[in-house]
């Protein structure tokens, strides 16, 4: 059983018989089929299915000559139009199975973003094409979450919202220039985080680190594609899985200043999401990549 099976709206699946006849459903009944021939015995064949809107399940596997279909894995998704990152990104394929990773240098989080490339199958046709893969261009991100919590935001006036994101924009700026060697800024950069360690270690003392920290966005576990974070909840969206009747939120936030929407199952959120509120949980990363023609 897919561990994020239930954040889509199937927590009601337990035994593989009930797995068993949803991916046969999907194989049959499917929205899409996509196909890229790998040789010639064999096609690459992905089938997805909706269950709510921008929400659904994928099959991938090979297909013979005979039409004789052997799945190699299942997957659900999430799909976004939110352009999320604009930065320097890199497509690897996995290893052990036809299903690639997405690889994304952004200043804002200070990390290496790795994310499931949801339209991989765009990418590898255009590949089969053209010979040669695409330089991507930009990432609409997006989430899958099993287990999340509705916090109340941190009260800020206008005055200190323009004087966060100022300064946000201004380290933005130096990681960037940090990045290419410039001793200055990564000086500066040290300092800076020698200043907010202090700040932080006297305001522990007496406040709750999350009346502090107003968002963050960091790696989780040991799979290099699931982060723990806190975002703004910018829109909320209460939808219904066409295939359990169980109830899901499409909740899109903004974390460390990026921008993408998580879908959970509602038994599986503490707390009522609001635009305003704060969303708290570990996700699994996915990603739509779009490319330059």
């Amino acid at each position: 059983m897919h561990a994020y099976l239930p954040a889509i709206g199937f927590g009601q699946i337990k035994k593989k018989s009930q797995l068993q006849q949803l991916l046969s459903s999907v194989q049959n009944f499917p929205d899409q089929v996509q196909k890229i021939r790998l040789d010639e015995e064999s096609s690459l064949v992905v089938y997805t299915k909706e269950v709510a809107p921008g929400i659904g399940l994928m099959v991938c596997g090979e297909e013979d000559m005979q039409g004789s279909f052997q799945m190699e894995y299942y997957e659900p998704y999430i799909n976004s139009n939110i352009c999320s990152s604009k930065a320097e990104c890199s497509i690897e394929k996995e290893s052990a199975r036809e299903s690639y990773d997405g690889v994304c240098d952004d200043c804002r989080l200070g990390l290496n973003l790795i994310f499931s490339v949801n339209n991989f199958m765009e990418y590898r046709k255009y590949q089969a094409l053209q010979g040669f893969f695409p330089t991507v261009t930009d990432v609409c991100m997006s989430a899958l979450c099993t287990q999340g919590k509705i916090l109340l935001p941190i009260n800020k006036d206008e005055h200190k919202q323009k004087l966060t994101e100022q300064t946000m924009n201004e380290r933005n700026g130096l990681i960037a220039a940090a990045r290419k060697g410039d001793e200055d800024a990564i000086e500066n950069l040290t300092l800076e985080d020698i200043d907010t360690y202090s700040l932080l270690s006297r305001r522990v003392q007496h406040e709750d680190i999350l009346s502090i920290v107003d968002s963050y966005f960091m790696p989780y576990g040991i799979e290099s594609d699931q982060y723990s974070i806190l975002g703004e909840i910018m829109d909320c969206r209460l939808l219904q899985n066409s295939y359990t009747e169980e109830n899901v939120y499409a909740i899109d936030i903004k974390c460390n200043d990026v921008e993408f929407p998580i879908c959970i199952n509602q038994k599986d959120l503490i707390g009522e999401p609001a635009v305003g509120r704060r969303f708290k949980g570990n996700i699994w990363l996915q990603g739509s990549i779009n490319y330059r023609d």
